[in-house]
């Protein structure tokens, strides 16, 4: 189609124009559908799942209690927005804890086989320091423990 309806223009400045008028609208389109497409794909499944759930129990409640049809669409969407918090919430807590547990598991770990590197027995003799960190990047150290 832009092809064809470019053809039939014969001022080359004129062609050069409309070429980088439609480029700037097919950038435009893709950008939008790109930011709509992240923005699904990236909710996690948590939330996708909740927002699954929320929108049935909220369209069967509203079935359920006879709605009427603004009811029935205000309570799925409620449904929706409900499920997705929840979800989303429940999902992030599980990969935390998660990955706490895993943190925990390799430090304990690397702290056996340092120990075993440096012929340590372990107990309060360690000379290992364990240090939290977050997503911000405070980093928060715990001196060792003296008998």
């Amino acid at each position: 189609m832009f092809q064809s309806f470019l053809g039939h223009v014969k001022d080359p400045e004129k062609l050069l124009k409309l070429t980088t008028a439609l480029q700037d609208i097919m950038n435009m389109v893709l950008l939008c559908f790109g930011v709509i497409y992240s923005w699904v794909s990236l909710a996690n499944p948590g939330a996708r799942i909740g927002a699954g759930v929320g929108i049935l129990l909220g369209f069967v409640g509203a079935l359920a209690y006879t709605f009427p049809p603004a009811g029935i669409l205000a309570s799925t969407m409620v449904g929706l927005v409900a499920g997705n918090l929840i979800g989303g919430g429940g999902y992030d807590w599980y990969k935390d804890n998660q990955y706490t547990k895993i943190q925990q598991q390799m430090m304990q770990e690397y702290q056996k086989c340092m120990c075993d590197l440096f012929g340590h027995t372990g107990g309060s003799n360690v000379p290992l320091i364990p240090a939290h960190g977050n997503a911000a990047g405070d980093l928060a150290m715990e001196p060792p423990k003296r008998d």
